[in-house]
């Protein structure tokens, strides 16, 4: 949550950082305090280093060969993270086929998966929350495509 406040100009502003003095007249940067909203509620506020999340690729592809049999098809993505100290990761499905899941939703790599018959496409929507310690946080989305190929026992495609 950001924290804002009126300036001598009665201007609102978002406060990115805080400093104060301490006794010593040493300069300290404030990274997390307590403040009463105007609702006296008691609300926390943090500072953060700026972190930026990307994705490998925007459309993550799996795919399998099959000669008839029923298969788990999956395919691997991982968030390049620049800044921000220990970022944890939250996959989500947010559109699509009920079917690709994320198993492990808080990895990164992440490994999306389905069970799927042989020449089937399924596609998902998924994002993924990742958040630093001094709690902000990114959204990223993907696509991710997987699917089950019909191959001949000759080792062609059918």
């Amino acid at each position: 949550m950001g924290v804002r406040l009126r300036d001598a100009g009665n201007t609102l502003r978002v406060v990115r950082g805080l400093r104060v003095r301490d006794a010593g007249n040493v300069i300290r940067t404030i990274k997390t305090g307590k403040v009463r909203d105007s609702g006296a509620t008691l609300r926390t506020f943090y500072t953060s280093a700026t972190f930026a999340v990307t994705p490998l690729f925007a459309n993550v592809y799996g795919s399998k060969g099959s000669t008839g049999a029923t298969k788990v098809v999956s395919a691997n993505h991982t968030l390049t993270v620049v800044g921000g100290s220990g970022v944890t990761f939250a996959w989500s499905r947010t559109a699509g086929d009920v079917g690709v899941t994320c198993p492990v939703p808080t990895a990164n790599p992440a490994t999306f998966q389905a069970t799927m018959t042989p020449g089937n496409i399924t596609t998902a929507q998924f994002q993924c929350v990742c958040t630093d310690t001094g709690g902000a946080s990114i959204t990223v989305q993907i696509i991710v495509t997987l699917e089950l190929v019909e191959t001949d026992p000759y080792g062609g495609t059918a």
